[in-house]
């Protein structure tokens, strides 16, 4: 085990401190998901890009997913090569020495269609890898997050006071270029604390009213400002997909009749994702997380979810900036075309969602 504080490789029969600095490894790399502290540190170190992002806890539980399921698919591989060795060490040497004993057709005809046997069962055994639970990472998290906390994480709790001196004041003063209206508070949070409500001249506040004053300053804006334009973004899920009914049914948002555009994600956008994540509800812990083996519409309708946070924060902020100013939808094949121009010319986007 190596240590991430101080890079001391210590045995694993040398229990759980570590000998040169005293650190605490919180993981325990001998039991499933073989997950180590040094594995999950270079984890939040990517996704906060090395100290320089905030991240929602759906963001660092991506990027941890990804890992675990890189390394099942890998043992996967590794089993399914050992099976398909035995398989054909053991009965295959069989029905050779059968072969050479007897010229009877019906002797090659066997071994041929063994062989296909064991090669078609290859390869469904290699396009179908070991599922990872839901539990196998909130676990994770929690288990290491016990030992050493992480203080870039954002829960939704950062502006609850409205005296927080982290708020800047100044996107009270001056109508913004619009206002964006975002599913979870913890989104919200990242999105303020990395300034992306300063860079873009977006009001950005949750569907839930927080932060409280961010609130009032939206509808503020609206009665001034009624043309002002409104977007939103959600998770492809059930809840999401209804949030701009919802919010146009509150009268306290008081959204009826404004330039309210729904931005996604949308069950045909999220389809595109190359390396998708769709979660169960909260209560389903234990079910599996899957990939793209059905539809987002199946999946949606089974009670799964594909958080719009899904992407690293620099790559999510990119996106939805760029959807924001644009008026597309979040992974529509418009936006992807777009994002394609601004990177061929040199233009800053912060990357994808992949």
């Amino acid at each position: 085990m190596k240590c991430p504080q101080c890079m001391n490789n210590q045995r694993y029969m040398d229990g759980m401190i570590c000998r040169s600095c005293g650190y605490h490894f919180a993981l325990n790399p001998k039991k499933t998901p073989y997950i180590t502290d040094m594995a999950l540190k270079n984890v939040i170190d990517r996704v906060s890009g090395n100290g320089q992002y905030h991240f929602t806890y759906i963001q660092l539980f991506a990027q941890i997913y990804r890992v675990i399921k890189k390394k099942r698919k890998l043992h996967g591989y590794q089993i399914g090569c050992l099976i398909f060795l035995l398989y054909f060490l053991f009965p295959g040497g069989f029905v050779i020495a059968v072969l050479q004993i007897s010229e009877a057709p019906f002797a090659r005809g066997l071994f041929v269609l063994y062989a296909v046997l064991g090669i078609s069962g290859l390869v469904w055994f290699a396009r179908h890898p070991l599922k990872v639970p839901y539990s196998s990472v909130s676990e994770t998290i929690s288990t290491y997050r016990k030992l050493h906390p992480t203080d870039r994480l954002v829960e939704g709790r950062a502006f609850r006071k409205p005296s927080s001196e982290s708020f800047d004041e100044e996107i009270f003063q001056y109508a913004p270029d619009r206002i964006l209206i975002v599913e979870h508070i913890d989104i919200a949070d990242m999105l303020i604390l990395n300034r992306f409500h300063l860079e873009n001249k977006t009001l950005v506040v949750s569907g839930h009213k927080y932060p409280e004053h961010a609130f009032r300053a939206c509808q503020q804006f609206l009665s001034q400002h009624p043309d002002i334009p409104v977007m939103l973004i959600h998770d492809a899920s059930e809840k999401g997909l209804r949030m701009k009914k919802r919010l146009l049914s509150d009268k306290f948002w008081n959204l009826r009749g404004k330039n309210v555009r729904d931005l996604g994600l949308f069950p045909r956008d999220a389809d595109r994702l190359r390396r998708p994540m769709w979660l169960p509800r909260a209560a389903s812990v234990h079910r599996k997380i899957l990939c793209a083996r059905k539809t987002a519409d199946e999946n949606i309708s089974q009670g799964y979810r594909m958080p719009v946070d899904i992407a690293s924060p620099r790559a999510m902020m990119g996106a939805v900036s760029l959807a924001a100013a644009s008026g597309l939808a979040l992974l529509s094949e418009e936006l992807l075309a777009e994002q394609q121009r601004d990177a061929s010319s040199g233009s800053f986007f912060g990357g994808g969602f992949g």
